[in-house]
């Protein structure tokens, strides 16, 4: 799902409270691995992701969240034994 090429217009990245010096870790090295990649500071319409679980055991997480994801995504496509051409 992360990673995904196509339509990419940025990546936000989500925080509780608890993570965010997480947050500002990521934004601050980020421009030096992958500079031409926009990150923006997101936020969760709904729900919890991912990352809930690991704060309700008290490790610090963020969740990183693309515009635009690989098509298959969630479908019957979806595996790691398929290939998706762009």
């Amino acid at each position: 799902m992360i990673g995904y090429l196509g339509g990419r217009k940025n990546l936000d990245v989500i925080a509780n409270a608890p993570s965010v010096w997480l947050r500002d870790l990521a934004f601050a090295t980020a421009p030096l691995y992958v500079p031409d990649l926009s990150l923006v500071d997101g936020y969760l319409t709904w729900g919890t992701s991912d990352h809930a679980s690991f704060e309700s055991y008290g490790y610090p997480a963020i969740f990183f969240f693309e515009d635009s994801h690989t098509p298959p995504l969630h479908s019957h496509l979806d595996g790691p034994d398929r290939e998706f051409a762009q």
